[in-house]
């Protein structure tokens, strides 16, 4: 199987992953904030407030996830950078770099990819419902994808410097071990 370029090619899926992930979180919270906002009216049912009992029961979980929803963004966001970067250290032992200009070229399309994501991604936080939601409870994540070409290519950029000179010790370590034969292809 040909194995080469699928670090960055790695890069795609979770370029699409953080766009649907953003969009979920997005509509996590915009759900979360208008239950709280219709759950919190003053409404009287018998002899109970509706909106007293939502406001020591659901209410208080409610408002501390809206609350933690941008760190929790940013994990995710964060973390998927993390695991981009150790899937490709996990191929580069595994398989060996040959073309760094292929990764290259790869990695001009995930550019285009990011500025893509981001652009659509800025098109949903254009809707004044949205946007409302997104700057009061999502403020971290906004800036984060606003960034994704920047950050894209940075991690691109550094999963290929690190995968082509571990790939490179590998295969020194195996020349110095006698593992290659003479052509280089091993055994």
């Amino acid at each position: 199987m040909n194995k080469k370029g699928v670090t960055v090619l790695g890069i795609f899926g979770a370029l699409f992953f953080v766009l649907f992930a953003s969009i979920f979180l997005i509509i996590t919270t915009f759900s979360l904030t208008t239950i709280d906002n219709v759950m919190s009216a003053d409404l009287e049912v018998g002899q109970v407030n509706l909106g007293v009992v939502h406001n020591q029961t659901f209410g208080l979980m409610n408002r501390s996830l809206i609350a933690q929803m941008d760190q929790i963004s940013l994990i995710i966001l964060f973390g998927i950078l993390i695991v981009m970067g150790l899937v490709g250290i996990g191929l580069a032992q595994e398989h060996p770099r040959i073309f760094f200009l292929v990764d290259a070229f790869l990695l001009v399309g995930v550019f285009i990819m990011a500025d893509f994501i981001s652009g659509a991604y800025e098109t949903i936080i254009s809707n004044p419902s949205l946007n409302a939601v997104i700057t009061e409870n999502l403020p971290n994540q906004a800036k984060f994808i606003l960034n994704l070409p920047i950050w894209a290519t940075l991690t691109g950029l550094l999963i290929m410097v690190f995968t082509y000179g571990l790939s490179k010790k590998i295969k020194e370590s195996q020349a110095r071990e006698g593992v290659q034969d003479v052509i280089g292809f091993g055994e």
